[in-house]
């Protein structure tokens, strides 16, 4: 019985140091992200600092309160998912330090984007936009933009659940118990 505890419990320090080792993706959050004109931004998107990959974006921005703010025009708000954008044409916007995306579905074609602090990683924690340059929405054409508000916006983590882990973890466990119960009984 002892020897079985042992092994059990050296099964479940290899799985729990082995899913350590790997790291998952990361869903970040938006927090308090608001334009120059009023409006706001807010959702999430997952990102894997191990092969810089964006995925699963929904974030929503919503329309100009003040038009004084940029220069008399309005933008109209906007919804930046998986289902209706694409990446913006250059690498600038696919780094750790930075996201940026287009909504395709407008009818006229807007884009959004955030500059971190530092960049994003694994490890989760929040990571503050840039004080200056920290993000904008604009019409494809320029003719309308907003940026950021300095110091206003953050980014928190929370990982992304790895099922295939856990599993291995599980049935690691349950074959050595089986097999415990089998050496018991002959």
């Amino acid at each position: 019985m002892r020897r079985i505890r042992t092994h059990l419990t050296f099964a479940v320090a290899v799985a729990l140091s082995a899913g350590a080792a790997h790291a998952v993706p990361l869903v970040w959050t938006l927090q308090n992200i608001s334009f120059v004109d009023g409006a706001t931004a807010s959702g999430s998107f997952t990102y894997d600092a191990s092969i810089q990959t964006y995925t699963a974006w929904n974030i929503n921005t919503t329309q100009t309160v003040d038009r004084g703010a940029i220069g008399g025009t309005s933008l109209p708000g906007a919804a930046y998912t998986t289902n209706n954008f694409t990446n913006a044409s250059t690498s600038y916007y696919l780094n750790a330090k930075s996201f940026g995306v287009k909504n395709t579905l407008s009818a006229s074609v807007l884009q959004f984007g955030l500059v971190f602090v530092a960049p994003l990683t694994d490890a989760g924690g929040t990571v503050a936009l840039k004080t200056i340059g920290g993000g904008f929405e604009s019409t494809a054409s320029g003719f309308a933009s907003r940026s950021v508000v300095a110091g206003v916006g953050s980014v928190s983590a929370s990982p992304v659940p790895e099922p295939a882990s856990a599993a291995l973890l599980l049935a690691g466990g349950a074959a050595l118990l089986w097999r415990h119960r089998a050496v018991r009984a002959a």
